[in-house]
């Protein structure tokens, strides 16, 4: 192999400078391709580990869910490890809940986590004002919008409504999203009107941001379609 790499080299260099370089640019290649190797066999082994793991647990596996090529379930795995972690935080715990519910993920997981979110939320506020009344403390709208999306996500559109509607009364819940979530759930009911409200009332909470003005882009499509099928 040295020799036929020197052959090649001496058509560009001197022979003496060409058998000089050949081993060492022969070394250079074999560390690369080596390097490679390894490089590649790591990710195959752990998507092969992720694709048995996921057949012994009756289950789709990672490039079936969790967004394309399973991108979203190795960020799941990573909130998965933080919840681990302080499993009280009820932040972490509704963050995963909500990722799950809006991919159709482990749903029924998801609402215990929110749920859970929103308890121990409760119960941190309790601690802060030890002399508040029960009914002074109040869901966290962005907890309460996860519930009723997890909700409407399991087909439970009746139960999906109250959260959401106490959410969008929260001053912090006056957003196009939250409003959008309720929009979906009166459409899911069969409440026309009461979904057109919902979401011409999200269209003018619409903030200024890329993702904000997005989604009322989108909301504005779904007014104007639904209005002409009313």
């Amino acid at each position: 192999m040295t020799d036929l790499l020197s052959k090649l080299l001496a058509l560009f260099l001197e022979q003496d400078t060409a058998n000089l370089i050949a081993p060492i640019l022969l070394a250079i290649i074999q560390g690369s391709v080596l390097v490679g190797f390894v490089a590649l066999s790591a990710v195959f082994f752990i998507w092969l580990e992720r694709k048995v793991a996921g057949r012994i647990q009756d289950r789709l596996g990672p490039t079936r869910v969790g967004g394309k090529f399973g991108w979203l379930q190795t960020l799941a795995d990573g909130m998965k490890l933080l919840v681990k972690e302080d499993p009280d935080n009820a932040s972490y715990n509704n963050d995963l809940g909500y990722v799950w519910a809006d991919n159709d993920m482990n749903l029924d997981e998801a609402e215990k986590l929110i749920r859970k979110a929103i308890v121990d939320d409760k119960k941190k506020q309790a601690e802060k004002k030890p002399g508040a009344k029960p009914e002074e403390i109040k869901a966290n709208a962005a907890y309460l919008d996860s519930l009723g999306w997890v909700l409407y996500k399991q087909k439970k559109y009746k139960d999906a409504l109250q959260p959401l509607q106490e959410a969008v009364q929260a001053k912090e819940g006056q957003s196009i999203e939250i409003y959008d979530h309720l929009a979906e759930v009166h459409m899911a009911l069969g409440e026309m009107g009461a979904a057109l409200g919902a979401w011409k009332k999200g269209v003018e909470k619409a903030g200024p941001s890329k993702r904000e003005q997005e989604r009322k882009v989108e909301v504005e499509k779904k007014i104007k379609t639904n209005q002409e099928k009313k």
